[in-house]
């Protein structure tokens, strides 16, 4: 065996296990960035059952078989599967995040039900006991007149900002935030209308989350479109000065690649006043 070898042998050794060999969970969270949804559940069912899967990767795969769930709203099964979670493994990092909010979960979504039923027979009677009710609504139909949506969004948002800084949530929180500081109009004769679009918010206020997510996401890949929102933003106000200013910012960022914002800020630049 030559040198190399035994060099190259002696560093892998070295390695801690975590580093030198892929989790079981690494397989199945590829498999759902990428989409392949049933894929992912596959392999995580399979290393919820597997006698050699540490602690941490059970732990980690029905978290994930949580979130899959719910994502597929099946907010039962989700329920369900986070309360396997905490009941077999409590001390995990996973039941730590869950035990604080799965009772906010099943209250936001009117889950009540608890656990599959497994009796038969109990099974059969709810069965007949919802077909002579079928026209019931178990969802509870929220009357939100003379409440800001927008505001009441937002909140929401910061929530997850705050609680979870430095993560993905944290950055999809921030852009979702931006959208609806931007705003939007309610069809209708009585439709409302929100943010910067409705007048009831300032262009500054879009470019403060805008800021924030430079700070959480330097190289995003949506920085161009809300850049393209803010000059839109005060053009439509008719400030054209600060509208060539946004326009120029997003030229800049290009480096000489002429994308779809790059392109669509030189063309505005050809034509700001009206």
């Amino acid at each position: 065996m030559n040198y190399f070898k035994i060099a190259t042998m002696s560093v892998v050794l070295a390695l801690p296990a975590n580093i030198s060999f892929a989790e079981k969970t690494d397989v199945p969270e590829r498999f759902y960035e990428f989409g392949l949804t049933d894929d992912a559940k596959r392999k995580f069912i399979a290393i919820t059952f597997d006698p050699e899967a540490s602690d941490v990767d059970k732990s980690k795969s029905l978290s994930r078989l949580g979130d899959i769930a719910f994502e597929e709203q099946k907010v039962a099964l989700a329920l369900k599967t986070w309360r396997e979670l905490l009941k077999s493994y409590p001390d995990s990092d996973e039941a730590n995040l869950v035990m604080e909010r799965i009772n906010q979960i099943g209250q936001m979504v009117g889950e009540t039900t608890g656990d599959t039923l497994n009796n038969a027979i109990a099974s059969s009677y709810i069965r007949h006991g919802d077909w002579w009710s079928k026209d019931k609504k178990e969802m509870l139909t929220i009357d939100s007149s003379w409440i800001p949506h927008d505001k009441v969004s937002i909140g929401w948002y910061e929530r997850v900002i705050e609680e979870f800084p430095d993560s993905a949530a944290s950055v999809l929180a921030i852009k979702k935030k931006f959208y609806t500081v931007y705003g939007w109009e309610e069809p209708g004769k009585y439709g409302e209308t929100y943010g910067v679009i409705g007048k009831k918010r300032r262009v500054t206020d879009l470019i403060a989350v805008y800021e924030a997510l430079i700070v959480a996401s330097p190289n995003d890949p949506d920085l161009q479109r809300f850049r393209y929102m803010i000059a839109q933003s005060y053009w439509n106000k008719k400030m054209f000065s600060e509208t060539r200013e946004w326009l120029q910012r997003i030229i800049d960022a290009g480096e000489g690649e002429l994308g779809f914002y790059e392109d669509l800020a030189e063309w505005r630049m050809q034509k700001v006043e009206y």
